[in-house]
C-alpha cells in the first residue's frame, strides 16, 4: 500500500513513499523457529515489522501477525490472535507469565498457550483467560479443559480472604497459605447457595470424595454431602 517489498533468506527489505528503505532481518534462534514453520510462517505471522529486541531474559521480534519469543531454555515460540493480545496486555515477557515455553495448541474445541508462570486458555464464546499458580496446579489436577471444569470463563478474581476462578464446570477456590480446591455440581450449587465462602461454611478445605452413598466435601466450617438416595446435606460446625 506504500511502496514495495522484497523477501530475502534471512529478512524483508520494504522500500515506502513515506519513508526510504527499511530493512528487518530475521536471524538466529527466532529466525530458525520462523524457518521451521515452513509456508505456514507467511501465513500465520505475515512480514517482519522489527528487527529482533533485546529482553531482560531473551529476545522477541514483531511480525504482521504476531510474535516470537526466544530464549536459551524455552527455545522458539510464536504467540498471536487473542491468546497473544492477552499475553501483552498482561505485561508480555516482563509480566507474571514470563516467557512462552510452547506454541498455541489445539483442545477441546479451544487452544492453550503454555508460558513460564502459567497458561492462557481461548474459546470462541468464552475469549481468553489466564490459569496459573495454585489455581493452575487444581485445574490441571482435574484434567484441564478435558476434565470436568473445562475452560475457564474468566481469570482469578480477588475475594474476602482470597481468590476464586469460575469456570464452564465450576469454581476454584484459593486463601493464602492453603490449597486450591474446587467445587462443582450438586455440592457447588448448594455452597452457592449458602453465601460461598462469605457464608457460614467458609473456604473449601478438599476436593470432593467419593462416599458408600455419593461424595462429600470439606469446608473451614463444616461438609457439604450429596447422597444418591437424598440429595445434599449440609453439616455446619
Amino acid at each position: 500500500d506504500d511502496g514495495t517489498i522484497q523477501t530475502f533468506q534471512n529478512g524483508t527489505i520494504a522500500w515506502k513513499n513515506s519513508g526510504g528503505t527499511v530493512v528487518n532481518v530475521v536471524k538466529g534462534g527466532i529466525g530458525d523457529t520462523f524457518t521451521a514453520m515452513g509456508n505456514s510462517a507467511y501465513g500465520l505471522l505475515g512480514l517482519p515489522t522489527s528487527n529482533e529486541i533485546t529482553l531482560p531474559n531473551g529476545w522477541y521480534q514483531q511480525f504482521q501477525g504476531g510474535r516470537i519469543y526466544w530464549s536459551g531454555p524455552t527455545g522458539g515460540h510464536m504467540v498471536r490472535g487473542g491468546i497473544g493480545d492477552s499475553y501483552i496486555n498482561q505485561g508480555a515477557s516482563t509480566g507474571l507469565l514470563g516467557l512462552p515455553t510452547s506454541s498455541e495448541i489445539s483442545a477441546d474445541g479451544g487452544s492453550y498457550q503454555v508460558f513460564q508462570g502459567g497458561r492462557i486458555y481461548w474459546k470462541d464464546g468464552l475469549g481468553n483467560a489466564t490459569v496459573r499458580g495454585a489455581m493452575l496446579d487444581e485445574y490441571l489436577k482435574l484434567g484441564a479443559s478435558s476434565g470436568l471444569l473445562q475452560f475457564p470463563r474468566a481469570g482469578e478474581a480477588a475475594i474476602n480472604g482470597g481468590v476464586s476462578q469460575d469456570f464452564e464446570g465450576g469454581r476454584i477456590y484459593w486463601r493464602p497459605n492453603n490449597y486450591a480446591y474446587a467445587v462443582r455440581g450438586a455440592v457447588g450449587a448448594t455452597y452457592f447457595a449458602w453465601g460461598a465462602s462469605d457464608g457460614a461454611l467458609g473456604f473449601p478445605t478438599s476436593d470432593e470424595a467419593p462416599t458408600d452413598d455419593g461424595t462429600i466435601q470439606t469446608f473451614q466450617n463444616g461438609t457439604i454431602a450429596w447422597k444418591n438416595s437424598g440429595g445434599t446435606v449440609v453439616n455446619v460446625v
